[in-house]
């Protein structure tokens, strides 16, 4: 965890960092999220957690957009002499009403339902709860719900 969270989010070298100095406040979306499992060893016993490793990584832009892959953000998987990695992207062709910020949206009907499959996974939604996460940049899913959850989970 050490080396990911330097890469990520270490002071002036880092990923973020970078991000932010070209974008500014438009990093206030990206995030970066461990998964973890939980679980008693035994009835009655102490409560046990790890890490689980994921290699694939996902990037989903504005709904419209997923690109899928193993590759790393480093040298090692970017210079391309030494690790075999793979990626797609998906471009959606086909899309469905929905809304981006609280305005109507056209978002891509694969990369819109990969992203709430996703999510609703993370967050522990139900089929029926879905419309909550719709807006994905909205308060009430961004901030209300995505970011309150990942802090409880953090906790």
């Amino acid at each position: 965890m050490h080396w990911q969270y330097r890469t990520i989010s270490w002071e002036k070298y880092s990923i973020l960092h970078k991000l932010k100095v070209l974008l500014g406040a438009k990093t206030h979306y990206i995030s970066f999220y461990g998964l973890r499992t939980y679980g008693k060893l035994s009835e009655g016993g102490p409560l046990s957690t790890s890490q689980v490793y994921v290699h694939s990584k996902v990037m989903i832009v504005d709904d419209r957009v997923a690109l899928i892959g193993s590759s790393n953000i480093n040298d090692r998987s970017l210079l391309g002499s030494r690790d075999s990695e793979i990626g797609v992207v998906i471009e959606d062709k086909e899309f469905l009403e929905s809304s981006m910020a609280g305005q109507p949206w056209k978002a891509g009907k694969f990369s819109y339902s990969l992203r709430c499959s996703l999510w609703s996974e993370h967050l522990g939604l139900h089929a029926g709860e879905i419309n909550q996460i719709s807006d994905p940049v909205s308060d009430s899913t961004y901030k209300y719900l995505w970011l309150a959850t990942a802090k409880v989970k953090l906790a």
